[in-house]
Parts: structure tokens; C-alpha cells; sequence
């Protein structure tokens, strides 16, 4: 407990540090401009304005509120510091991450040649495959909506401005630091974060995989899950999505270290609370893989000695409102300026009638399993996984670190389904990404306890005959993409000529039908610190000088049938119409 009464003043002082740094000295204006930032969020809808809940009295309560919390946290630092047994917890923790560095450094030396070769191999083409990705792939909306609304606005923005779950709060502060340094490329400003924490994450996990089981179970599924289109979309993703992921291998490997009485249990709760924290504030559904992991604690608590299961359950306690504090108290600027609700309610994810939600739950299970690899197949192993774990966890001699990291993968598995299922709602693939990993480190679990009871030369050969097949099969399977993203990468080039063109006539009103022009538009004349009258909601009784089209939609909308416009310019995508009046 003394531990983590020390881990609880530090996360507190460390937010309210965070929070001081942008609010402390912040005027009232700085804030009440957020606004009048305009958004879109359905694009035909027009630009929105978030109406703040805030008053300058309000304000002032909540730059008094971090000071006070500022002071505290730091006198209680001070104040437990003093205190000889409290350095010595410390002390003992810097112990502990130095011997666990080098306990992992010694797993990598003990690796053979051949092993290192096969894991430099992998680490290479994993990297390799996410470089080529991030050149080719042009930015999303997503990620432009990102920069625009928050990245581009500044820290006050990035930390309370929440008109939509865009806003992934923590990744976008880290863009904004990005865009200090490198102001000028959008790209890398967005997606340059990402790639560094997944090429660093997935190495991390890697060893530490290797660390609680084998080379031959971390090898598996470090490539069955890096080379999932969807990883490698999300690894290079100006979004924090993984972030997210890495956050929760951390958690799940710190776990596994806890209820394995590890031996650096001190840093294990520290790598639970801190990336458990820095989750949530990267995006609020790491709750989901938060509830799964305290599950686990909580089971593994109940197994121990009353006198032991009152101070382990104890400690989960603290650790649970460690996190839960710290992460409000990092949300405050959220729920203060833009309201609460807007964090909260996440109106994208609409619940539907037990009818429509299990009506729609085998073409939503079809579409998950395509993210992962072929459907059938794919729905087989994860059903197999599902139904049989428990029941082979009971009858075999899985052990240990072994199982329980099959127990964690499998109720991290189950537990997003069973959300599901309560509320009604399908959620993103995005969201439940994470669930792949612990398919594919569960169903390494089982299949190297099927081969090392097997014994023979060739079955301990055959994980990397499959390890091989299946990265060239990913090879070919990715390589078709490519065709797409050259698409996407031209179909970008096209929308910024068109907007050129426009930006070269006298500038008036600009009626855009096609939603990604509408975005892209704005996101130029954005970038050239330019404004364009453009308009997405028509208005009765105005009049538009340019219509913008969608290619496959040639004929202007309905309520400009009877003004007289003419197609002026006609590319790929869209058509654009003038007003002949205006000629």
C-alpha cells in the first residue's frame, strides 16, 4: 500500500502539472473561442459550432481548482519523501526496472542464430510494410479532422475542445508537440507519432512475449497480428488507436506479472496504472480492456489466502481509483468547457432493438472476421476458442504465466461481445481491434501445447513453416492493395486540383454536394490560411456561384433545376458548375 499511496501523489502531480502548463495563466478568451471553431460532423449538415457550458466564473473556479490541486499533490510528494521507507520504495522500483531490463536484454542474448535471424527478419518486414503504407496512403478524413479541429488550434483546443470522438485527446497532443517541430507536413505531423509508438510497441511486446512463454509463441503471434491489414492501417493511422493497443499489451503483460507473484511486482502495478491511464486518455473505450484486465485481478485475488486476499484486493481497489482519479482529473478541461455529455455519450454508437441487433449480428460477424483473415475459417477458430479454453484449461497441463495468459486473452476475448450484447450495439472494428492479438496469442497457446506434447523433429518445425506461409501469403494479400492505394493517392491529387482550380476564380460562394470535397476543401484552404465561402446545407433564396458535384451524380441537385448552371470543369470525381449569371 505504501507503494502505491506514493504512484497515487505522483500521478496527481503529474496531471495537475499538465494541466497548470496550458489553464494555469490561460484568459477566459483563449477559451471561449473554441466556440467559434467551425466543424463538420455530417458533412450535408453544414459547418456546426459547439455551444460551450461555460462561464468565466466557471473558469476561474477551474484554473483555482488545478492550482490547489498543483500545491497539494506536491506537498504530499514532499511530505511522503520524507519519509525513509517511502524513498525506499523508490529506491526499490528503480531496482526492479533495471532488473527487469536486464532480465529481457538476457532473453534476447540467449537466442540462438537462427532465432534472431527469423525475429530481425520479421521486425524488418513489419516495419518495411508500414513505411510503404505510410507514404502511399493518402491522409483520411479522420486524420484531417484531427489536425483541423484540434491539432492546428493549439493545446487549449487538443485538451478541451470534444464536438466529436474525433478528438483522441492524448495522441493529439503528441501531433500537436510534432507540429512545433515540424510545422509544415500534415503527414507526418499525424501519422509520424503512430508509427514511431508501434514500431517501438510491437518490440516491446515482442520481447516480453518471448519473456512469459517462448520464441515460438511470441514469433507467432507478433506476425499474425502485425501483418492484419487493419494493424497495419492503425500503426501508421494519424489516430490513437495504437497507442491504445500498445497501452493494453503493457497492461496485459503487467497483469500476467501480478498474478504470477513476479518478482517486480512494484513495477508491475506501476505499468498497469500508468498505461491504463495514458489509455483512457487517448480514447475512452480502453474501459473495455480495463474491465477485462481488473476481472482478471479479481478472480486471481479470490484464490489467495484471506490474510493475502485482503491486501491484494485492497491494492486492486487503489490502483482502480488511481486510475479512475487521474484520468477524470485529465478529462476536467473536457468536462468543464465542452460539457461532459460529449465525452460520455458516444451518439455513433446507437443502440438497436434486440430484433435488429441479433438480426444484424451474423452480416456484423462476417464483416470482423474479414479484418482478420478469410471468414469462414476465422469464425470457426474464434468460436473453437471461445467455447473449448475453459474446458482445456481444466484438462491440460498449461501452467503458470501459460495459463494465465490464456485466461486474460480468452475474457478479453469475450468481454467486448458481451458489451454487445447488453447495450445492442455493434461496436467498430477499430475499437476491438485489440481482441485479434489475444485470438492469435490464445490460439498460439493451445498449438504450442498440442506440438511440444507431440515431441517429434518436424512438429517442432512446423510453426515456422506456417509462420513462413502465412507472411507470404500477407506479402500477396497486401501487395493487392496496392493497386487501391494508388487509387486513393490519385484520387487525392485529383481533389486538390479541383480545389486549385477554384481557389484561381473570383472567390464566391462555393455550393459542395460531395462530401469529401467538402472536407478536403476546407482542409486546403485551411493549410494556405485562406478562406473559401464554402457551403455544404443549402439555403433558401441564396444564391451558390459554383456547384461541386460527384462525378456519379452529373445533373446539379433538385433546387437548382431551375437556375441556369453550366459545367465548367469535369474531372474523375466531380463536376463543377458555374452559375451562368456569374459568366
Amino acid at each position: 500500500m505504501r507503494f502505491l499511496s506514493l504512484v497515487a501523489t505522483f500521478c496527481i502531480l503529474a496531471a495537475s502539472l499538465y494541466l497548470v502548463s496550458i489553464y494555469g495563466l490561460a484568459s477566459y478568451s483563449e477559451v471561449e473561442r473554441l466556440g467559434r471553431i467551425p466543424y463538420f460532423e455530417d458533412v450535408p449538415d453544414g459547418l456546426l459550432f459547439l455551444s460551450l457550458p461555460l462561464t468565466p466564473g466557471r473558469f476561474a473556479v477551474f484554473q483555482t481548482f488545478i492550482w490547489v490541486l498543483l500545491i497539494g499533490s506536491f506537498s504530499a510528494n514532499v511530505f511522503l519523501l520524507k519519509d525513509n521507507a517511502y524513498r525506499l520504495e523508490l529506491k526499490y522500483l528503480g531496482r526492479e526496472f533495471n532488473k527487469s531490463l536486464s532480465a529481457l536484454k538476457r532473453r534476447v542474448q540467449r537466442l540462438s542464430a537462427s532465432e534472431r535471424a527469423v525475429a530481425g527478419t520479421l521486425l524488418l518486414a513489419i516495419l518495411l510494410t508500414r513505411l510503404v503504407w505510410f507514404i502511399i496512403d493518402p491522409l483520411s478524413p479522420d486524420e484531417t479532422a484531427s489536425y483541423d479541429y484540434f491539432v492546428r488550434e493549439g493545446t487549449v483546443s487538443v485538451t478541451s475542445f470534444y464536438p466529436i470522438p474525433n478528438n483522441h485527446v492524448l495522441y493529439n497532443f503528441i501531433c500537436w508537440v510534432v507540429s512545433e517541430l515540424m510545422p509544415e507536413n500534415v503527414r507526418v505531423i499525424m501519422r509520424l507519432p503512430s508509427l514511431l509508438v508501434a514500431t517501438v510497441g510491437t518490440a516491446l511486446s515482442y520481447v516480453l512475449l518471448m519473456h512469459f512463454s517462448n520464441f515460438r509463441i511470441a514469433t507467432l503471434v507478433t506476425a499474425l497480428f502485425s501483418l492484419v491489414r487493419l494493424t497495419i492501417i492503425y500503426a501508421d493511422s494519424g489516430r490513437g488507436y495504437f497507442l491504445q493497443m500498445v497501452c493494453i499489451q503493457l497492461s496485459f503483460f503487467a497483469v500476467v506479472g501480478i498474478v504470477t507473484r513476479h518478482p517486480f511486482r512494484r513495477l508491475a502495478w506501476a505499468m498497469l496504472i500508468g498505461s491504463s491511464i495514458i489509455g483512457l486518455y487517448t480514447i475512452p473505450t480502453y474501459a473495455a480492456p480495463l474491465a477485462s484486465l481488473a476481472l482478471v485481478l479479481l478472480i486471481a485475488g479470490m484464490q489467495l489466502e484471506p490474510h493475502f486476499r485482503h491486501r491484494f484486493l485492497g491494492q486492486l481497489v487503489l490502483a482502480g481509483v488511481i486510475i479512475a482519479v487521474t484520468t477524470i482529473f485529465c478529462y476536467t478541461p473536457v468536462g468543464i468547457i465542452s460539457g461532459w455529455s460529449r465525452l460520455l455519450a458516444n451518439r455513433y454508437l446507437a443502440s438497436h432493438s434486440l430484433v435488429t441487433f441479433l438480426t444484424g449480428s451474423k452480416a456484423y460477424a462476417y464483416e470482423a472476421a474479414s479484418l482478420v483473415g478469410p471468414v469462414q475459417p476465422t469464425l470457426l477458430i474464434c468460436t473453437a476458442l471461445i467455447i473449448f479454453t475453459p474446458v482445456l484449461l481444466r484438462r491440460t497441463q498449461l501452467k503458470g504465466c501459460g495459463q494465465w495468459m490464456a485466461w486474460a486473452s480468452w475474457i478479453l476475448i469475450l468481454t467486448p461481445a458481451v458489451i454487445m450484447l447488453v447495450q445492442h450495439v455493434f461496436m467498430p472494428g477499430r475499437v476491438i481491434m485489440y481482441t485479434t492479438y489475444f485470438v492469435f496469442l490464445l490460439a498460439a497457446l493451445w498449438a504450442d501445447q498440442a506440438l511440444s506434447q507431440g515431441g517429434t523433429t518436424w512438429t517442432h518445425r512446423l510453426p515456422m513453416a506456417f509462420l513462413t506461409a502465412f507472411i507470404a501469403f500477407r506479402i500477396v494479400e497486401l501487395g493487392t492493395q496496392v493497386p487501391t492505394l494508388l487509387q486513393s493517392q490519385k484520387q487525392d491529387a485529383i481533389v486538390a486540383k479541383a480545389y486549385h482550380w477554384l481557389r484561381s476564380q473570383p472567390a464566391r460562394r462555393v455550393f459542395v454536394q460531395a462530401p469529401y470535397h467538402a472536407v478536403m476543401f476546407r482542409h486546403y484552404a485551411m493549410l494556405d490560411n485562406q478562406t473559401m465561402a464554402l457551403y455544404t446545407k443549402h439555403v433558401s433564396g441564396v444564391h451558390y456561384a459554383y456547384l461541386v458535384c460527384r462525378n456519379d451524380q452529373p445533373l446539379p441537385p433538385a433546387w437548382a433545376a431551375g437556375l441556369n448552371y453550366q459545367a465548367i470543369y469535369q474531372d474523375e470525381m466531380a463536376i463543377i458548375y458555374q452559375l451562368k449569371a456569374t459568366l
